[in-house]
């Protein structure tokens, strides 16, 4: 599973993907240690398994390894915390095309997200 880590004050929250292509959301809360994270939100978005996921404050990106596709959400918070009514909506759906060949350096890097968790997520392509 691919994972990305949030702390949001004493919360912490861990968006993974899995080879089904699913993308979820489990938060684990000081008040609640000793019982196991708690699913938030799942989301089943990818035909092919997820590479990377990236949670940040605002959004949530994953990546599968079908096309590079990649999906993107709002995340919607309240005192830093994800609420779920109302969920995290849509915001794009495109695939980034590796024209370079399959085992080059470039494809083992991967095509992203990458950047600050907080500002601009920035996807790579060699042409």
């Amino acid at each position: 599973a691919v994972v990305s880590t949030q702390q949001c004050g004493e919360w912490i929250e861990i968006a993974y993907g899995t080879n089904r292509g699913m993308v979820r959301i489990i938060f684990q809360h000081p008040e609640t240690v000793g019982q196991g994270p708690q699913v938030l939100q799942t989301f089943n978005v990818h035909r092919a398994a997820v590479t990377r996921v990236m949670l940040s404050e605002n959004h949530l990106i994953s990546v599968c390894s079908e096309s590079n596709h990649v999906r993107s959400w709002t995340v919607t918070r309240f005192r830093g915390r994800i609420l779920t009514q109302p969920s995290s909506t849509p915001l794009a759906s495109f695939n980034v095309l590796e024209l370079d060949e399959p085992y080059s350096p470039m494809s083992s890097v991967g095509v992203g997200p990458y950047g600050d968790k907080d500002d601009w997520a920035v996807f790579m392509q060699k042409v």
